[in-house]
């Protein structure tokens, strides 16, 4: 374990926080526009007393805000500190954590003890840094809560080599200089090239099935009449195309993601180009979207890729994941300041820098 630096022992001795950072989901509460107010005069004052000390950040109106104070609290008998935003409207003042809580304060008779000597400690913290600078902040605002970037090889347990990136990239680019086009489709078309895709990406699932039980089997259910239309009639699917029965419907996502939408497989008539559009969305199909592309590539459909570059890029690790954003997708990462994560992934780190209010 590190020792403590200066700033940190100073942190100790200066303050004794009456919150845990255990506390803050119970004092801020989840981010509604329901939450409860807290009516207590001497809660306001402290808090109108503390933005006073500084510029707002964005001003419009009667409503003010200012992004980036900060709060020391206790954190398993250690002495941090974590940044928050006030905002202020109609005689009340909004306060969120970066745990995203939400606390609402107005005046009025209501006791609020442990709320009010936060933002005492709050306001001493703030003279400190208005006389000394901002390095107390610096060096105790965890590293699990501050924002960073790290490239994708650096935590993904497996990538694809790089030799294997680059033979899919030009056997794609090869393809695209074919400078193909696609004429008008029927039904029949669009199920044999998303067949085409489903052989690639499920060669054992699609055995012996047809284009039909194939889309049934991984499309969205939602196919807004495209089915039941007559499967060799250009017409048919033309009109069917621009009127108004697939309005709601997902009938061009062949592989369904509970996440939004998985694979779209687009037809030529959505584009210019008069290509096919294979696109994702869904990053947990990545790996099935490339065998898709790649499959394709070795036929003579036209077809355009736009996602395929970014998805090798991500599956090769040379995207970069984003650290401690507070939502999980699998491009982010959540980094915990153990010795052993402080060993295999802090130096690959590149952090974000703090901000600060300006003082008046």
């Amino acid at each position: 374990m590190c020792h403590k630096s200066n700033k940190t022992e100073k942190m100790a001795k200066l303050f004794n926080p009456v919150i845990n950072y255990s506390d803050l989901s119970g004092i801020f509460g989840y981010q509604t526009i329901t939450n409860k107010i807290t009516r207590s005069t001497e809660l306001y004052n402290v808090l109108q007393s503390l933005t006073d000390m500084a510029v707002p950040t964005k001003e419009s109106d009667n409503l003010k805000s200012w992004q980036h104070f900060y709060m020391p609290i206790t954190k398993i008998e250690e002495r941090i500190t974590v940044p928050f935003r006030i905002s202020h409207d109609c005689n009340t003042f909004f306060i969120n954590p970066h745990t995203n809580g939400l606390l609402k304060v107005s005046k009025g008779e209501e006791e609020a003890k442990d709320k009010t000597d936060l933002f005492k400690d709050c306001i001493r913290l703030a003279e400190m840094m208005k006389e000394q600078g901002n390095d107390i902040v610096i060096e105790t605002v965890p590293y699990d809560i501050r924002k960073g970037r790290i490239l994708g090889k650096h935590v993904m347990e497996q990538i694809m080599p790089r030799e294997r990136k680059e033979e899919l990239l030009q056997r794609y680019k090869e393809h695209q200089n074919k400078g193909l086009k696609s004429p008008d489709i029927c039904l029949e078309d669009y199920l044999n090239t998303a067949a085409i895709c489903y052989t690639g990406a499920f060669p054992k699932d699609t055995d012996g099935k047809t284009t039909r039980e194939m889309y049934r089997m991984f499309a969205d259910i939602r196919h807004g009449g495209m089915l039941d239309l007559d499967p060799t009639s250009t017409k048919a699917y033309s009109e069917w195309y621009d009127g108004d029965e697939r309005t709601g419907s997902h009938p061009f996502e062949i592989v369904y993601s509970s996440f939004g939408h998985g694979i779209m497989l687009i037809p030529p008539k959505d584009n210019e180009d008069n290509m096919f559009d294979l696109r994702i969305i869904d990053d947990g199909l990545a790996e099935e979207y490339v065998k898709m592309v790649e499959t394709m590539s070795g036929t003579d459909v036209a077809f355009k890729a736009p996602s395929f570059k970014h998805v090798l890029d991500y599956l090769s690790g040379d995207l970069y994941f984003y650290v401690n954003t507070g939502v999980f997708s699998l491009k982010t990462f959540q980094y915990h300041p153990s010795d052993e994560n402080k060993e295999k992934y802090f130096r690959y780190i590149e952090w974000e820098d703090l901000e600060f209010v300006k003082w008046k």
